[in-house]
């Protein structure tokens, strides 16, 4: 491999595979014999033995990068060659000092970016290669998980001065910081996940050709990486789940940067009040609740809506490459995950350390979230099941009328062979091209869509399972961001944000058991920020009060009791922040709500009256 030339020089590394395993099973075998097992793994092999792989580590490196830069046939020998190093060093980690190994794949990642320029690439080869590295067995311990990074030192005497206690608490924020960002520490402490991270960062601030499948890969990686936690029974207890979680906390940072490139489901769906023409001519005709007495509710004594976009924050975003739905919703159910196993005391300080441009970000994001895990039910999946009834209903005629006809694909093919130059029905084929079953016209359906029943149930109760677990999640989230606007001074500057998120919750389909706790979370909102909410924020009030004035009519009890409950609390704030400042006018609005307030409760007093007055007393 190293000193071969011509034909030998490509035989051999086109059968690389099985020269590396070769030589791991000799060097296990070695081990074995020589009674190797219960040393220092430093000492297990000799210095020169260490030369000559770390020399035919770098000779096939070199070969690698040589064939990239050849025609397509060269370069799928090129990844063939690659993913057989990279389970050659896998298997080194086992075996050798991995001290050694990383070092081994630090010259791979260096060497190969010296020689290659194309950088979609680069990076699509170090990440195949580190792909494999991650999924070692020991993949934590390499990382080093255990190690509590999140700790500051303590003080070394009870006796400081407030001046070094001061400075001790800025260092501890400072680090905290640095958590959530990919530091030069933590690659070093965290080898391979540094390395991880470092190629999705890459890829994400890349606008090169073809980066939108390195963009899949590096993606698709780090959710293989976290469902594999997830599932893995040594990680099921919550304080290994937050060491763990703890590890991929500079995903959140990376996440946060690459905002703007994530889809936003919001535009997707046609919600939100960005929309004009058509569309919103249909919801207003849909809905029977008028803005007006929502505008009442709120205190808006001039009903006069201000234009919103569908964003929560006005911070300006350079443009980028838009990443598909489906792989956005893979980085955010990584963003969700760490959200939720994280120590949240580390969170929660890490959101109070955070500036106001930052805390709207992670507003952005979760306004993302929010209709990119909403609930479809099963609808689609028995809309899907009729298209494929229907389909093999039209499949079973036509074959049919083909056999009562002759006709078949032994005739259709006959009669192409005659014909000299083309089809009528197939333009573009010649008497050369042989028949093709999926040209047919009898084509059976689609075997993807062909799903029993039970299939699509368990696909719709798994989406409300998710559905349910990811708004929770952003739930816990918002209290977090309303904790920290609660003690900081820039409470005008996002309480904005917090209520857009909690209008687009409501916007879309939820469970029961989500609607509960967020309107208990909006009741709390409305109690601590009462007058914020009626004097700087009535459009987003407005909202509110139309979304809940909607949940009202809802033929759930329980959504029924807890809507009412929050209408019932809008309404007394509004009349107390209102009726001082606009006597006159605050009368005629609430002549104009009060028919609407006493349907509300009157449908609430049929079914459960004595919940929501125990909602009511324990406001």
């Amino acid at each position: 491999m190293v000193v071969s030339t011509g034909m030998v020089r490509e035989s051999v590394f086109k059968y690389a595979w099985f020269f590396f395993e070769l030589l791991v099973k000799s060097m296990a075998q070695y081990v074995h014999n020589m009674d190797k097992q219960d040393i220092p793994r430093r000492s297990r092999f000799s210095d020169r033995f260490k030369d000559d792989i770390t020399t035919i580590v770098n000779v096939v490196t070199s070969e690698v990068a040589a064939l990239l830069v050849k025609p397509q046939k060269e370069s799928e020998q090129a990844e063939k060659i690659n993913i057989s190093l990279a389970f050659f060093l896998y298997d080194l980690l086992s075996l050798m000092d991995r001290g050694f190994v990383f070092n081994l794949i630090k010259h791979y990642c260096n060497q190969l970016s010296n020689k290659l320029n194309t950088l979609p690439t680069l990076i699509s080869m170090r990440l195949e290669f580190l792909r494999i590295l991650c999924s070692h067995e020991h993949y934590l311990n390499l990382n080093l998980f255990f190690l509590p990074s999140g700790s500051a030192p303590t003080s070394p005497s009870p006796s400081l001065s407030s001046q070094n206690s001061s400075s001790c608490s800025s260092f501890q924020d400072q680090k905290i910081a640095n958590m959530f960002d990919l530091t030069a520490d933590y690659r070093q402490q965290h080898f391979l996940t540094g390395l991880l991270f470092t190629e999705l960062a890459a890829a994400l601030d890349t606008e090169a050709e073809g980066i939108s499948r390195v963009q899949r890969k590096a993606i698709s990686a780090i959710h293989s990486l976290l469902s594999s936690h997830d599932l893995d029974k040594s990680c099921r207890k919550p304080e290994a789940k937050r060491k763990v979680a703890a590890l991929y906390l500079p995903l959140i940072g990376i996440i946060l940067d690459a905002l703007p490139q994530l889809h936003d489901f919001t535009v997707s769906d046609g919600r939100g009040k960005g929309r004009t023409g058509t569309l919103d001519e249909e919801q207003e005709a849909a809905n029977p609740i008028s803005q007006n007495i929502a505008l009442a509710i709120a205190g808006n004594q001039f009903n006069v809506l201000r234009t919103s976009g569908s964003s929560v924050s006005t911070v300006p975003y350079k443009q980028a490459n838009i990443l598909s739905p489906e792989i956005t919703r893979c980085l955010l159910i990584c963003f969700l995950w760490i959200m939720k196993n994280a120590d949240q005391n580390l969170i929660k300080k890490w959101i109070s350390d955070l500036p106001s441009v930052q805390l709207n970000r992670v507003l952005d994001l979760l306004f993302i979230c929010v209709p990119a895990f909403e609930y479809k039910g099963k609808q689609s999946s028995d809309k899907v099941s009729t298209q494929v009834l229907q389909k093999s209903r039209d499949v079973k005629a036509r074959l049919e009328e083909a056999l009562l006809r002759g006709e078949g694909a032994r005739g259709e093919m006959m009669r192409r062979c005659r014909m000299p130059a083309g089809n009528d029905r197939f333009p573009g084929l010649n008497e050369n091209l042989r028949w093709k079953r999926e040209q047919t016209h009898w084509r059976q359906a689609n075997e993807r869509l062909d799903k029993t029943k039970a299939e699509f149930d368990q696909e719709a109760l798994l989406s409300g399972n998710l559905a349910t677990e990811a708004n929770l999640i952003i739930l816990d989230m918002q209290e977090n961001i309303i904790q920290a606007c609660s003690a900081a001074d820039c409470r005008d500057n996002l309480m904005g944000g917090v209520l857009k998120v909690l209008v687009n919750s409501l916007s879309c389909d939820q469970s029961t058991t989500f609607l509960t706790h967020c309107f208990a979370s909006l009741r709390t909102l409305i109690v601590k920020f009462g007058d914020l909410l009626f004097e700087e924020e009535v459009e987003q009030c407005a909202d509110i009060c139309q979304r809940v004035l909607q949940h009202c009519s809802s033929s759930i009890d329980t959504t029924r009791i807890q809507a009412c409950a929050t209408l019932y609390l809008l309404m007394r704030y509004s009349f107390s922040s209102t009726s001082v400042r606009y006597p006159h006018w605050y009368q005629s609005q609430t002549l104009a709500a009060q028919p609407v307030f006493v349907l509300s409760l009157f449908s609430c007093q049929t079914t459960g009256c004595a919940s929501s007055a125990a909602i009511l007393q324990g406001l």
